[in-house]
């Protein structure tokens, strides 16, 4: 487990199989937004986002496929 401030996370730490392959069910990466409902992105020909991460609070944040995270806060994510 690992600590930050108040926040703390279980770790596993695993040797890659032969051939390159990472075990069945490993996390390829994780992003800290904080997180209550994900949205798949539409096609998009700028593809600056394939999820949106959205909290209760209204907070919207654009996540890339490798866990980045180009646009982040997007104020009245859910407001109409």
């Amino acid at each position: 487990m690992i600590k930050a401030g108040g926040a703390s996370a279980d770790v596993i730490v695993s040797a890659v199989l032969p051939g390159g392959a990472l075990p069945t069910a490993t996390v390829l990466w994780s992003n800290p937004a904080p997180t209550d409902l994900i949205v798949t992105a539409g096609p998009s020909p700028t593809g600056v986002a394939d999820v949106f991460a959205i909290s209760n609070s209204g907070v919207g944040y654009a996540i890339t496929g490798d866990g980045t995270t180009p646009v982040s806060e997007l104020a009245g994510a859910l407001s109409q």
